[in-house]
């Protein structure tokens, strides 16, 4: 298989930081959410992530490039912006908000890459991406909604 391009290989590598920032960041979710319901959902979630992020780093060696399997700073910085949060462990609609608006962030920045892309192999992973986000940010708005008819 031939090589990607430095800016396809860059844009893989910034979809993968994503993957991998979506897996710590439902891991962090799970640690501190009580409802059973939403940590099995939040369980399949991250699971989506490292599924996908498995894909990612495939297709990169696939064409010769190294994957670097971390969320980088931008890791760093979410775990520390999760703990200012100071989400108390029985708020189940803020988690879930937090959840949406992590997969808010997943889904600008794929489409942003998509645009950029011009590899067929790439935009498709891309897409496939942005499909399972969009997806979640369905469910994750529904759960939103019972639990705030739940609570009026």
């Amino acid at each position: 298989m031939g090589k990607l391009s430095k800016s396809d290989s860059q844009r893989l590598q910034s979809l993968l930081r994503t993957s991998i920032l979506g897996i710590e960041s439902y891991n962090r979710l799970i640690r501190d959410v009580k409802a059973e319901s939403i940590v099995r959902r939040f369980r399949s979630y991250g699971s989506d992530y490292a599924e996908f992020a498995s894909e990612i780093s495939n297709v990169m060696e696939s064409h010769g490039v190294t994957p670097t399997k971390s969320s980088g700073t931008v890791g760093m910085m979410a775990g520390m912006s999760y703990k200012m949060l100071g989400i108390d462990h029985s708020d189940t609609l803020r988690m879930l908000e937090a959840a949406y608006k992590g997969e808010m962030r997943s889904v600008e920045k794929a489409t942003k890459l998509y645009a950029e892309s011009d590899n067929e192999e790439v935009k498709h992973l891309i897409a496939k991406n942005l499909a399972a986000s969009k997806r979640r940010m369905e469910e994750l708005m529904k759960l939103i909604l019972s639990y705030e008819a739940e609570n009026e």
